[in-house]
């Protein structure tokens, strides 16, 4: 029965454990093969309209998590990484957000910056080939990023500049002395 399944999802999901980064998975695979959660509703009675608007819902009605964590329980597991990814929805068309009108009736919030999960969203909008790609486990969304342009790789030299802000000053006294000799 579907809503067993998600109970059970539910349910290992906060009661945690060991047993629940084996477990969760199996019963994720099961959720999003039968696409149960598309049965279900939210507190106000109006049907999810994606998968990650059910994640991220108040229990128990949802999950109370968010797509980062799912794919975390199932880092071991490739079916479910590859299920929960291909259930993630693509950024917005450009110009689709503004004006505090998003037409997007889930309003899920979507990270940014080197986040795997916006960067696959991102890819799903503008590069869905790559994003292909990055579901089927071929690439990461990061490497994906790079060959889309979305990302560049940072130099040698780039990366040491990001990097003096967070030296101790023990440790900027010693750059020093190297950059001396």
């Amino acid at each position: 029965m579907p809503t067993d399944s998600i109970d059970r999802l539910q349910r290992l999901m906060i009661d945690g454990g060991e047993k629940a980064f084996d477990l969760v998975p199996l019963t994720l695979v099961n959720v999003l093969k039968e696409r149960q959660w598309a049965d279900k509703v939210d507190k106000n009675g109006e049907p999810f309209q994606s998968f990650e608007s059910f994640v991220a819902h108040k229990l128990w009605w949802g999950l109370e998590s968010s797509i980062d964590e799912l794919l975390a329980y199932c880092r071991k597991h490739e079916e479910a990484q590859r299920l929960i990814k291909a259930e993630i929805q693509p950024l917005p068309a450009h110009g689709e957000i503004g004006g505090g009108h998003s037409g997007r009736a889930d309003n899920i919030r979507s990270d940014h910056g080197t986040n795997p999960t916006y960067a696959l969203k991102r890819l799903k909008r503008d590069r869905p080939d790559l994003a292909e790609k990055v579901i089927a486990g071929e690439m990461s969304a990061n490497r994906a990023a790079i060959e889309a342009g979305f990302r560049r790789v940072l130099t040698p030299f780039e990366h040491i500049l990001k990097l003096i802000p967070k030296l101790t000053e023990e440790e900027k006294y010693r750059l020093q002395e190297i950059l001396k000799s």
